[in-house]
């Protein structure tokens, strides 16, 4: 559920709908957001933690971490009843490889480990402060070291500790959803956005200045970024049949909440409510979310079968786009007129050009910073798809006229 392209969406829905394209584009990001980390995230964990919360051994110490069966396997952290803790790798039960051991009465070790013991390059650190440096061999210091010929052993125990430490175990319940979705910066972006838009606050006039001049800026980042991370892979031909299942049965929800929404919703009699809704449907019909990625691991799926479905999706997305926009264009389901209030004109000769290029509505055109920005405010009218027309065509027309400097339209 959710996509892992809607912001790439935003410049384009604000070029073609104006401000309030960029109304609909933030409730869909919203939207979004709580699909992939809050419903998708749920439906994901419904398969089963892939690690659980905690094991508690009949030695009173417990074990998080990675497992393989009913072996500890991989990264995690035991912490023993004594209160000594061991954070690193573990092979067949047994501390194996690097890791870091903490001494219930101060002191660690950090190196090498093989068979559950010190084993190998590592610094032992004591509680008074003596540091003793070298190679082990069963817990026994044999062979004396520089400390400076142990530091790679000792900083790869570190990382190691520190990877153990973030094994992802356990989750999965709504409350975790909650904790991972409050930390999304997207949502709380477009609940700013929207909340400030719909008590009509201005930004303070510093805020406002900064925005402005970094806006163009964003859009062409926004896009560039959203390029490199959208990397595309052939599909694994062994998962193809069954991620075209699921793949299909996305396209077809999307589909089908689009075309029952524009039928049943009430707000979908409004221009603004029937583009939230089509932008919901874009959403919809984006490339799944790289967060899948991360559920599938967090939780008992499978990776690869998720990777040939994300991928998968990012080749359909863009025909389905297509397609879906001719759809919309053919059924005139967008609005061309939408609402919102008319920019305040600066050059009274634009006024001018524009009421006489567009006599059924208002072209708004504004010179600021260099750059000329462009709305369309339509008058409402009882049969607004036959006045559109006309009044898109002035619209262009004037447009042309006043890029060539001209004052006056013939």
């Amino acid at each position: 559920m959710g996509s892992d392209a809607p912001g790439i969406a935003v410049p384009f829905i604000e070029a073609l709908a104006g401000p309030a394209g960029v109304v609909a584009a933030a409730s869909a990001l919203f939207a979004n957001t709580v699909a992939v980390y809050g419903a998708s995230y749920l439906l994901s964990a419904s398969a089963g933690p892939a690690f659980p919360e905690a094991y508690k051994h009949d030695d009173g110490g417990t074990y998080r971490g990675e497992w393989r069966g009913l072996s500890k396997e991989g990264l995690g952290v035991y912490t023993y009843a004594s209160g000594a803790r061991y954070e690193g790798e573990w092979r067949s039960n047994l501390k194996d490889g690097r890791g870091v051991y903490y001494f219930p009465k101060g002191g660690m070790y950090e190196g090498e480990w093989a068979g559950g013991v010190m084993s190998g390059t590592g610094v032992r650190t004591y509680s008074s402060g003596k540091v003793t440096a070298g190679r082990w061999d069963n817990r026994q210091l044999v062979t004396p070291l520089d400390l400076r010929q142990c530091a790679t052993a000792a900083e790869g125990a570190a990382e190691a500790a520190l990877a153990a430490r973030r094994v992802v175990v356990g989750g999965g319940r709504p409350i975790d959803a909650l904790q991972l979705l409050v930390v999304q910066p997207v949502l709380w972006a477009s609940i700013l956005g929207l909340a400030l838009n719909q008590l009509q606050i201005p930004l303070p006039a510093s805020i406002a200045a900064v925005t402005a001049t970094l806006a163009p800026a964003n859009k062409a980042l926004m896009l560039l970024s959203s390029g490199m991370l959208l990397q595309p892979a052939m599909p694994q031909m062994r998962q193809v049949s069954d991620s075209t299942v699921v793949v299909a049965a996305r396209v077809a929800f999307a589909l089908f909440i689009t075309a029952n929404a524009l039928v049943l919703v009430p707000a979908a009699n409004q221009p603004i409510g029937r583009l939230s809704i089509l932008a919901a449907a874009v959403i919809l019909l984006s490339p799944i979310s790289s967060a899948s990625m991360e559920f599938a691991r967090n939780f008992r799926l499978s990776e690869p079968l998720m990777q040939t479905c994300k991928d998968m999706s990012l080749f359909l997305a863009g025909p389905l786009l297509v397609l879906f926009s001719l759809a919309v264009g053919a059924l005139r389901v967008l609005p061309l007129g939408l609402p919102g209030p008319a920019q305040r004109l600066e050059i009274e000769s634009l006024t001018e050009t524009a009421v006489a290029a567009d006599p059924g509505g208002s072209v708004t055109l504004l010179l600021r910073d260099r750059q000329l920005l462009y709305g369309l405010n339509c008058v409402s009218v009882n049969n607004q798809s036959q006045a559109a027309s006309g009044n898109l065509s002035g619209v262009f027309t004037a447009y042309h006229h006043v890029l060539l400097g001209h004052r006056a339209i013939a």
